[in-house]
């Protein structure tokens, strides 16, 4: 176990909702980092309903020196409050920030000391990442991985990040992959949270991210040390089983896109622009505009993924079926 320090090298944010069926499991993954320096926890609750507090609250007897709390009488989440801003951040006092929701964990005990050991070592480097697993509720391993596509263990340029992120659609890096310096996020914070950053709406990794790869690069460890619960009924799940909040969603990332557009003296336009196109698509799809996607020359480049061109044609030609034979 690490000795206990005044000043923890790195602070670790999680947020907690209801996690309780996952709680022990991101704590004990937390705990059980192998490191040659401290590292504080910090956990914030937005008033669950099941016993995630009781549990927190045990924890926070075993490790008083190590986890530190916030437990919510009242849900923060729905008031539109970031909880890294107004409550992780000025708790915060490593010289580095990561982070797990209490739904994924971390599983290799090097994790911390290996994206540290990395960011000492590149200095040009904003915000360290690496692979992730995608499980089940019940932990069990998924086929697909973040990131979606193979890269080598490099330094990822801003340029190459929001070509693969929002260019190619790619969801890259999962948010308990990220490393982030102090500084980079304090400014964040100052500079871009209210320029573009709440223009997201739903989303708060993706900007963040985002800011991190205009203020240097990112490196990319190629290993997998953590793990993204999927289906495991937070914000996500709410996006794949509620079209109308899904939509919601995909506009707000127009919106954010835009604004992020701006903020950047649109140095990466085109990237950009894609993105826009995308969530557009998404809208139309989610819509039942099937025509539209097939014959609209701006998606294009999305329907040469024959997968997507393929389920669009499908479900066109269900639709058209349905109403044929409605009328007889």
């Amino acid at each position: 176990m690490n000795p206990v320090y005044e000043d923890p090298v790195v602070s670790i944010c999680c947020v907690c909702y209801n996690h309780e069926k996952t709680l022990r499991r991101a704590l004990d993954g937390l705990l059980a980092q192998e490191c040659n320096f401290p590292f504080e926890i910090l956990i914030h609750d937005d008033a669950s309903t099941d016993h995630s507090q009781e549990i927190i609250k045990e924890y926070l007897e075993k490790y008083p020196d190590r986890i530190h709390a916030i437990l919510q009488t009242e849900n923060q989440y729905s008031k539109r409050i970031s909880y890294y801003r107004k409550y992780f951040f000025p708790m915060v006092r490593g010289r580095y920030i990561a982070f797990c929701e209490c739904d994924d964990y971390w599983c290799d005990t090097k994790k911390l000391q290996t994206q540290i050991d990395v960011l000492e070592a590149n200095k040009s480097c904003s915000v360290c990442v690496h692979g992730s697993y995608k499980i089940t509720l019940e932990g069990k391993k998924m086929n697909e991985v973040f990131p979606p596509v193979r890269i080598p263990e490099s330094i990822i340029t801003a340029e190459q990040f929001i070509d693969y992120e929002l260019g190619q659609g790619k969801w890259m890096f999962q948010l308990a992959s990220y490393v982030v310096r102090y500084e980079v996020l304090a400014n964040y914070y100052k500079e871009a949270f209210d320029n573009y950053a709440t223009k997201f709406a739903h989303v708060g990794d993706l900007p963040m991210l985002l800011y991190c790869a205009t203020q240097g690069d990112i490196y990319y460890v190629n290993r997998y040390m953590s793990c993204y619960t999927v289906d495991s009924g937070g914000f996500m799940s709410r996006a794949y089983r509620d079209p109308e909040f899904a939509k919601s969603v995909h506009e707000a990332y127009i919106e954010g896109f835009k604004a992020y557009n701006e903020f950047t003296n649109h140095r990466y336009e085109k990237s950009i622009d894609k993105g826009i196109i995308r969530r557009k698509f998404y809208i139309d799809y989610i819509n039942k505009h099937y025509w539209k996607i097939l014959t609209n020359p701006d998606y294009r480049f999305i329907l040469t993924d024959m997968k997507m061109y393929l389920r669009a044609l499908k479900r066109l030609l269900n639709s058209t079926l349905g109403k044929v034979l409605s009328k007889k």
